[in-house]
Formats: structure tokens, sequence, C-alpha cells
């Protein structure tokens, strides 16, 4: 039965010779299995010969045939290159298709990017914004940030950018507005969407026609409904990503085992399409800087003291911990500080003048003293003041989950001399005295 339906169609497509008259209809209401059939450089064919023709849904709906179309294609390589050297095809399609139509021919579009986009196109992904974004000055707006993409038409590419419109007390400074471009992008660059759930990537392209499209009110719901479509996409997507990371670095005994844990695996994956540290670290360097800033170094350092079991796991991660410390910038400062909770037995114990002590685990500080005094604001339960003069700490807010803490991290077991212990002043509570006492690296 389908060979013969298969076979109707092809004569169908043979006699039509791409006339836009003949095959909207073919397309609008073919069966799956006779899609998989046509040959990417047919569906190419037909979608240009489409292009030509109107899209409306008077008689056959042409905007169901462009979408099934689209659901035909097998090598999406080839058909990103078709478009970023045709652009004006897809620009035509757009341009023609019925409002209610619009988001589904959008997702099909992306969904063809989104299986051919490597980790290097969503690394230098440009973020962009469907909607204005405004900063406001005593709850008036002070700034207003419009995102464009213009089509640059004799290189058959997309220039990409924003306005800054500035007011001054509700009304437009001309002289102190300006555009920026932020680059010059391809039809099927993905453009990276910043999203209140996660981030989703359209093409270049997309973005151009949103930028010439003057739409009415139903704007938001079709790029509400885009973003929906989408973001399911983009997650799946996202583990798909961590497969290939994972068939990639195969033979990394770090992602062997860390890759068994959820949360390095989710890091891993987003620092795939967004790195902040790429100029020092590897992938999975960086994802274990990140990894520390979670409630992980908690047992970790636990373990590292011996105050719970080592598994394989904190010796693997120790080890990748370090030689991302090892690769990173030595900051600019000298002068750390750290806060501790701890009884007076615990720091008689290990806190004696002139003595060299070791710490095991990894040693977290800031070098902002107001950083360490808001933590003490935030949580009363400190009550030692830690001032370090170091030359090996190392400054990880660039992939810090908080950045305020200024943190500067210094590898496990470092060795430091107590040059000095003394009581003062709680700095929030002058009431209190907490401990106070110097550190010098080793």
């Amino acid at each position: 039965m389908k060979k013969d339906v298969i076979r109707y169609y092809k004569h169908f497509f043979a006699t039509a010779k791409s006339n836009p008259n003949i095959i909207d209809a073919l397309y609008e209401k073919i069966p799956d299995f006779v899609l998989e059939t046509l040959t990417d450089e047919m569906l190419w064919k037909d979608f240009v010969s489409l292009s030509e023709s109107a899209i409306d849904t008077s008689g056959t709906n042409e905007n169901i045939s462009v979408i099934n179309l689209l659901k035909g294609i097998k090598n999406g390589t080839w058909w990103v290159n078709q478009i970023n050297n045709n652009p004006s095809i897809i620009r035509k399609v757009l341009n023609k298709l019925t409002a209610k139509y619009l988001e589904e021919f959008i997702i099909e579009l992306t969904k063809v990017g989104s299986k051919v986009w490597k980790d290097s196109d969503y690394q230098n992904a440009i973020t962009y914004s469907l909607e204005m974004k405004d900063t406001l000055k005593n709850g008036v707006v002070e700034n207003r940030f419009v995102y464009w993409t213009g089509f640059l038409e004799k290189e058959k590419k997309f220039e990409v950018g924003f306005t800054i419109h500035s007011y001054e007390d509700g009304n437009w400074a001309p002289s102190e507005s300006g555009s920026q471009t932020l680059g010059i992008n391809e039809a099927f660059t993905p453009l990276r969407i910043p999203d209140d759930k996660e981030a989703y990537f359209i093409p270049t392209i997309v973005a151009n026609y949103f930028t010439e499209k003057q739409m009415d009110e139903d704007r938001w719901t079709v790029l509400n409904n885009i973003a929906a479509g989408l973001l399911p996409e983009f997650e799946a997507s996202a583990f798909k990503s961590f497969s290939s990371l994972a068939t990639k670095l195969r033979y990394s005994k770090y992602l062997r085992v860390l890759g068994k844990n959820p949360a390095f695996q989710k890091i891993l994956v987003e620092l795939s399409s967004t790195r902040y540290m790429a100029k020092y670290l590897s992938l999975e360097e960086e994802a274990a800087v990140r990894l520390y800033k979670s409630a992980y170094y908690s047992n970790l350092n636990r373990a590292l003291r011996g105050e719970i079991a080592m598994t394989e796991e904190y010796k693997v991660y120790k080890e990748l911990l370090n030689n991302a410390l090892k690769k990173l910038p030595k900051t600019s400062s000298s002068t750390f500080y750290r806060l501790e909770r701890m009884s007076p037995e615990m720091l008689k114990k290990e806190y004696v003048v002139g003595k060299v002590i070791e710490k095991k685990g990894f040693t977290s500080s800031t070098y902002d003293y107001m950083s360490a005094e808001e933590m003490m604001y935030d949580d009363l339960g400190f009550n030692v003041l830690i001032k370090i003069t170091g030359k090996n700490g190392k400054n990880i807010e660039a992939t810090s989950l908080l950045n305020a803490e200024r943190e500067v991290l210094f590898k496990s077991n470092t060795k430091f001399i107590v040059e000095e212990i003394k009581p003062i002043p709680n700095p929030v509570n002058p009431g209190e005295d907490i401990m106070f006492i110097k550190l010098i690296e080793k």
C-alpha cells in the first residue's frame, strides 16, 4: 500500500516539475513516509519554487506546505549552507506566511539548526533580546535598549546590534543615544535568547524578520509560543550535547567518574554553550570550578579533612580542581579574608602562633574585606576572621554563582604559617569579640 502511495506522489512530483500551483497541494497533505523518500536537493528546489508564489490559506494552504517540506529535511548541514548562500529565499517565505503559522515555521526552521550547530556555535552566539529592555532611575526610564538585525544585501549577511535610547527626566535625549554593532552573522548563525526558564537559540534570519516586521499585539503571543516550542527542544538538545561531549572526552578519567554526577553533567552542558574561563581552562576544568561553588564544596572538604569517607569521585575531583587552579592566573591582590565558625577548643587545637598548618581541603577566601563583612551581617554564626597574606590564591569569581563574594581559592594542602591570634571587636556587633587570625602562605 505504502509503495503505491509513494509511486503515486513521485509520479505527480515528476510531472509537476516544481510548478508551485501543483506541488503546494502535494506537500499540504503529504504522508511522512512519502516525505522521507524525497531528497534534500528536490526539497530545496520545491521550497524555492513555493517562495516565489503566494503563501496563504485560500484554496491550498501553502503555509502547511512549506512547514511540511521543512520536516522532510535530512541533511541539515547542506540546508544551512543553502540558506546562508540564499537568505532571500527564507526572507520571502517569512514575509508571506500567515501569522497563525509563523511560529510553527520558525520552530521547524530552528530545529534544522539545532541539529547541526556545534559547541563553538553556541559558545560564540551573540546574546540578543526580542523585546525592549529598560533601565530605570527613580522609577523613570533612563535607558531603553532595542536590539536589531539588519540585512546586508550585497554581502548576504546580517548585522546584529542594539540602539540605546537615553532619557532625561522622562524626555528623550538624542545626544546621549547611540547604536552599537555586536557582530556580522550569516543567516543561520544562532543568536542566544535569554528566557525566564532557560536560554534558547534562533537563527539570525529569524531575528531579522522581527526587526523588519511591524507586528500588532499578537507579537508577544507569537514570541511566547516560539519560546514554549523551542525550550523543550533545547533542553533535549542539552542532554544530546552531553552525550556528544562524553564521546569527545571518553578517554578522560575525570569525565568517566564525574560524568555520573548529575550536577557536574548539568554544568558541563551549560558551559558547552557559554564559557567564562576558556582562555585558561579546559571544559572539564571550568566545570570543576563551577561545581565547587555549589553545595559540593562542603562534603568535599570534609572528606579531604578525613571527617567523612573519601570516595573515588572526591579523589578525581580534587585532582581536576587543583589542575584548574594551577592554570588560572594569579590575582593582583596579596591580602585575603576568610570567615570560620570554631569552638574555643577547635581553635586552640588548630591555630598556634608560629605553627605551620596544612589545610587539607581547599581554602576559600575573598580579596574584598567589605564582602567578608557583609557575610558576617548575613550569618552571625561566624566567630573567626582570618587574614591571609598569600601569592597563590586564584580568582574564580568569573564562573562563581555568587560573584558578590569576590572569591579567591587556594589549592588543597596549601601550607600557612600562623603569625598572629588575638580577639578583636566584632565588626558587625562591637559589643562582642571575635578571634582574629593572621596567616602567611608558606
